[in-house]
């Protein structure tokens, strides 16, 4: 990033708009996010906390199987939602 060619730019031309006086440009020092990504339940990224390891912020592939009767709940629901629709447009 060309900061100084930004910032003569921005007092030169109102279009660039990026810095005006009295605003603050603040950069840390460190990256304030760690982004998940591969073989994870969520690809995302999280605020950076000190506190925690690279094993926190990991979310395993493998997860518990859903329970027999749950899971039947989801199919049944998930039937009963296509059926209404297709006995309503067959009554037509």
């Amino acid at each position: 990033m060309d900061l100084p060619g930004l910032l003569e730019a921005s007092a030169h031309n109102d279009k660039v708009g990026v810095l005006r006086n009295g605003d603050e440009l603040t950069l840390p020092k460190r990256r304030q996010e760690v982004t998940v990504i591969g073989e994870v339940q969520n690809a995302t990224s999280y605020l950076f906390s000190p506190d925690l390891d690279r094993n926190d912020y990991i979310v395993p592939l493998d997860t518990e199987r859903m329970p027999r009767l749950a899971f039947w709940q989801v199919v049944t629901q998930i039937l009963y939602n296509v059926a209404v629709p297709v006995a309503a447009v067959n009554s037509f």
